[in-house]
């Protein structure tokens, strides 16, 4: 619940503060209720949602709220690398 412009505010500054936002955009604003925020970013899902929680963010599916006292932080994702071409003259 967003209990009040102030708290919005901080909330807004938190997220913009995380390097893996590239831009907020305020959806709905819902004071004691659930407002709906987009947020804009250039990595993949899993790193978004790693990023955030660093932060003290959980995002569960498209729901956003403060990671609770004693959860666990998540774990930070497995990227893929992409393979290597062989060196020439390598053996296929």
């Amino acid at each position: 619940a967003t209990p009040d412009p102030a708290s919005w505010n901080a909330i807004e500054a938190s997220l913009r503060a995380v390097p893996e936002v590239d831009g907020l955009t305020l959806l709905g604003l819902s004071i004691g209720g659930m407002s709906q925020v987009r947020i804009n970013h250039a990595v993949d899902y899993p790193m978004l949602r790693y990023a955030l929680d660093q932060r003290g963010w959980r995002l569960d599916g498209s729901r956003l709220r403060r990671r609770a006292e004693g959860e666990a932080p998540l774990p930070r994702p497995v990227v893929a690398l992409p393979a290597l071409p062989p060196a020439n003259g390598a053996e296929r």
